[in-house]
């Protein structure tokens, strides 16, 4: 997708990431990509420690959440995703 994954920080259900692609592509497009090969890879590498935590076939849920920003610093947004590993820095 010629993009750059920016920032990167997982939880125990979801993933944060900072990404910056260019506007050809679609974020669904990005996402579903993303998530058929991040499935494939653990799935194939991990399958016995995992199988047992899945509750259905699926790996990933079909949903996600994407923003796009402005007016604030890529610093700002980076701090912000790795503040994600740090239960007191998270803000919900």
């Amino acid at each position: 997708f010629d993009g750059t994954v920016i920032e990167m920080e997982t939880d125990k259900d979801h993933i944060h990431m900072l990404i910056e692609l260019p506007p050809r592509y679609s974020i669904s497009e990005v996402v579903n990509v993303l998530k058929g090969v991040s499935a494939r890879i653990t799935r194939r590498d991990y399958l016995p420690e995992i199988q047992k935590q899945l509750s259905e076939d699926a790996f990933w849920s079909p949903s996600y959440y994407a923003a796009t920003v402005g007016g604030v610093t890529l610093e700002t947004l980076k701090q912000y995703v790795q503040d994600q590993k740090n239960p007191k820095h998270r803000k919900r």
